[in-house]
């Protein structure tokens, strides 16, 4: 059996197809819930908050957000799956102790990865 294919390969695909959706749903997402706030809580004008989101909002801005969500899916699936390799499962891995040691542990990894690598980017983007 070839992990790489049989393991890897689809959680890969899967994850560079999701992150970049999950990420486009919830932009739309917070954009709503921001006009929510303005207009229904703080009683701004509608064409104001749309005019503002419409300035500030530049397709720079939507593209690196979304290499970002690329970037992060690919770094978090090969730590995952880095760490499913290093420990097969065995007997003693499958109980409740040893998952729950091995998904906080690439968790963990997975989560320090991903700030390194939102501050490189955002670095390397804000320098031209």
């Amino acid at each position: 059996m070839n992990p790489l294919g049989y393991f890897i390969g689809p959680r890969l695909v899967a994850a560079l197809m999701v992150f970049p959706m999950h990420t486009a749903f919830f932009d739309i997402i917070g954009i709503f819930g921001g006009y929510v706030t303005a207009v229904g809580l703080v009683g701004q004008e509608p064409g104001i908050y749309w005019q503002s989101v419409q300035s500030g909002l530049t397709p720079k801005e939507v593209y690196g957000g979304l290499f970002k969500s690329i970037a992060f899916g690919f770094t978090v699936i090969a730590i995952c799956a880095f760490r499913r390799l290093q420990h097969p499962p065995t007997l003693a891995r499958t109980r409740a102790r040893g998952v729950s040691e091995s998904t906080t542990r690439a968790w963990f990894y997975s989560s320090i990865a991903v700030l390194a690598l939102d501050y490189l980017i955002t670095s390397f983007n804000n320098s031209e």
